[in-house]
């Protein structure tokens, strides 16, 4: 098992590496609000936790499996998707050994 973390900027694409282990990810806003992370394959996310950068919006993270989740921000009065940074850690299972 691996766990690890990074950040989502407020943008429509971009990348980082997370850490602890230093995994590569990159990640694509897909529509209003929600973020496709892409990172390498033979981690399979099987939990994780996403975070925003203010206390008035949350975000929720989904979708795992092989090298990817999706994490939904959104605004806590009204449930709308909205874009903005966000934090993510995500345990997976760890096949590059």
């Amino acid at each position: 098992m691996a766990t690890f973390g990074g950040v989502i900027a407020d943008a429509a694409a971009g990348f980082g590496v997370a850490q602890p282990g230093a995994v590569p990810f990159t990640f694509t806003r897909t529509s209003a609000g929600i973020y496709q992370v892409n990172f390498d394959t033979r981690l399979r996310a099987v939990s994780g936790v996403a975070t925003t950068d203010t206390v008035t919006r949350a975000a929720a993270m989904y979708g795992f499996g092989a090298g990817s989740f999706t994490i939904t921000r959104f605004t806590t009065n009204a449930g709308a998707p909205e874009n903005g940074g966000s934090s993510f850690t995500c345990t997976a299972i760890d096949k590059r050994t």
